[in-house]
């Protein structure tokens, strides 16, 4: 998912609302921009999106050992 589709929440929205904003993420799926003054800071995420990116990473990470091996 790409920054400008997220949805976004401030910093300060963030932290009056933890539950609220974690429980978005929960119920939507998708993870959520956080911004400070209008610029993108962090990214809150499911722990299921969490772990599926670093599976994702750790194929990439291993392509790349596989492709420098055997060149």
């Amino acid at each position: 998912m790409r920054l400008a589709e997220m949805d976004t929440c401030s910093i300060t929205d963030l932290r009056r609302n933890p539950s609220a904003r974690v429980e978005q993420v929960r119920r939507s799926g998708h993870p959520l921009l956080i911004t400070r003054r209008g610029t993108p800071i962090a990214v809150l995420m499911s722990i299921e999106q969490y772990a599926a990116a670093f599976r994702e990473h750790d194929r990439q990470d291993y392509r790349c050992y596989l492709e420098e091996k055997y060149r």
